[in-house]
């Protein structure tokens, strides 16, 4: 089973206005990257999401509405070990899902944040890991994001093993969406 490398970018806390992916095979071996964009998400009146759009629009898949986002994503995550640097990518696909009426992701992934709490003589953001790894990075590209997670992941995976990193997927009961936060709160399981 080959690895998903992916980041979002998002306003609101959780809403997914673009994200990447890279799909590799065990070995790293690049298969495919792909941004994504979703439209349906207004980011004209906030500069840094603006710019990063503009820029990367031309090579980028553009869909409109998260669930095509999600449709694109989630046959993804469930064919490969899903890689993040941190957990907020999955905090807010799962609260996006939760708002379209879609039942939110379950399972396990390798989140490299888990290993940089217990060692602080590692770099603990992607732009320090890029230093560290001698890499070129576009902080806030999320492309590029993730090919620092891989690797930085790859350069980890030597020192320490894969399931050191192992996490479950989180599930909050609250909506981190700061628009709907107020008004949505899931119902637990009985």
């Amino acid at each position: 089973m080959g690895y998903i490398f992916w980041d979002t970018e998002r306003i609101r806390n959780t809403q997914i206005y673009m994200m990447a992916y890279i799909l590799t095979d065990d070995k790293f071996e690049i298969e495919k990257e792909e941004i994504i964009i979703d439209d349906a998400i207004d980011v004209s009146h906030r500069h840094s999401p603006k710019r990063k759009v503009e820029q990367l629009r031309n090579k980028s898949t553009i869909v409109h509405g998260f669930e095509s986002l999600a449709k694109m994503l989630i046959p993804l995550l469930e064919s490969y070990k899903s890689v993040c640097f941190g957990k907020d990518d999955f905090v807010s696909l799962n609260d996006q899902l939760k708002i379209i009426n879609k039942s939110p992701l379950s399972g396990s992934y390798l989140d490299i944040e888990v290993l940089l709490k217990e060692n602080d003589k590692l770099p603990s953001n992607l732009g320090a890991a890029a230093r560290f790894l001698n890499v070129e990075h576009d902080a806030h590209n999320p492309l590029s994001d993730s090919y620092v997670t891989m690797e930085y992941f790859k350069y980890l995976i030597n020192k320490y093993p894969e399931d050191s990193m192992t996490r479950t997927i989180p599930n909050k009961n609250k909506i981190l969406d700061i628009i709907k936060n107020g008004s949505y709160e899931s119902k637990s399981k009985k």
